[in-house]
This record gives structure tokens, C-alpha cells and sequence, in this order.
């Protein structure tokens, strides 16, 4: 990873904090949506245009993913 996206990263944990939930319109390759899911969010899910990415929450630190 990029020291750019990890300084991206960083801005976007320090400006969000914790959450409950997000949501990812226009997900791409859902990698924004799992790191968010990781770091932030109990529950992230991502729509992509060319299908979901899925839902991904967060439980004691490990995750699950529902297609």
C-alpha cells in the first residue's frame, strides 16, 4: 500500500471515528468498504453498479461477510 492511501486512510479514521454503519455507493473493488469495515465500522456494505460487494460487519474484531 502507498504511503498516499495510508495517509488517506488515516485522515478518514481520524475524521470519522467510530461507527456503526456505512454505506459504500459506487464501491469499485470494495477495498474502501473492507477497510472500513476493519477499522471503523461495525457494519459497512458496498453497492456496486455492477453488483453488490456484499455486507460486511465487524464482531470482536473478526469479520463476516454476507453476499
Amino acid at each position: 500500500m502507498s504511503v498516499e492511501c495510508k495517509q488517506i486512510r488515516a485522515k478518514i479514521v481520524e475524521a470519522l471515528g467510530h461507527v456503526v454503519r456505512v454505506l459504500d455507493v459506487g464501491a469499485g473493488d470494495c477495498d474502501l468498504v473492507r477497510f472500513l469495515a476493519q477499522e471503523i465500522a461495525e457494519e459497512a456494505i458496498g453497492i456496486e453498479r455492477r453488483g453488490p460487494c456484499g455486507t460486511v460487519t465487524r464482531s470482536r474484531s473478526r469479520e463476516r461477510r454476507a453476499g
